[in-house]
């Protein structure tokens, strides 16, 4: 089967849009991991739901 039936991406889609597209994938996952993580981090201290609002607010400021 030749190559160019064969394609996994589009044409406009070359190296450097990838590679952008996964880092802001990841740098995504990143920032959302982060935001759960200080929510039972609270929790796990002994925080209640009230506290992990404030942390979130304080996140979003």
């Amino acid at each position: 089967m030749p190559t160019s039936a064969v394609r996994r991406r589009p044409a406009w889609a070359g190296r450097n849009y990838t590679l952008l597209t996964a880092s802001a994938v990841v740098t995504n996952l990143g920032s959302h991991g982060a935001l759960i993580a200080a929510a039972f981090a609270v929790l796990g201290a002994g925080g209640d739901g009230g506290d992990v609002g404030l942390v979130a607010a304080a996140r979003t400021l």
